[in-house]
């Protein structure tokens, strides 16, 4: 496996459970609706069924229907691995800038030889 293929996975994942916190809650006021409305035990078990099958739906619903929505380059791809990233990729994960260039090693005044060290120590 890739692991483009699985930062979109995990993406998809996240957004998946971020959505079915607000459905799962969505069908826990319809289900005190249909409490307050309906007086009979049946009835009442059949709502409760029905929102308990809507609980098990929605999630792949949701699946299905993000699948159709293009989503954007995973942006925590950034973040994790780099070095495997950039070998999927064949492209460099961070610029020089992102990694300071060296300002740790002025700051702490050792000198040309320390900031070789930590380029080096970068690289791997």
């Amino acid at each position: 496996m890739s692991v483009r293929f699985l930062v979109a996975a995990l993406d998809r994942l996240g957004v998946l459970l971020l959505h079915s916190l607000w459905q799962g809650a969505a069908i826990a006021v319809l289900l005190a609706l249909a409490f307050a409305i309906l007086r009979g035990a049946r009835a009442r078990h059949l709502a409760a069924w029905v929102a308990l099958l809507a609980l098990a739906v929605s999630p792949v619903a949701t699946c299905f229907a993000l699948k159709r929505v293009p989503s954007p380059e995973p942006s925590i791809t950034r973040w994790i691995a780099p070095s495997s990233v950039a070998e999927a990729t064949n492209t460099p994960v961070f610029s020089e800038g992102e990694l300071g260039g060296g300002a740790a090693t002025s700051a702490e005044g050792k000198g040309e030889g320390a900031s070789v060290e930590a380029e080096s120590a970068v690289s791997r």
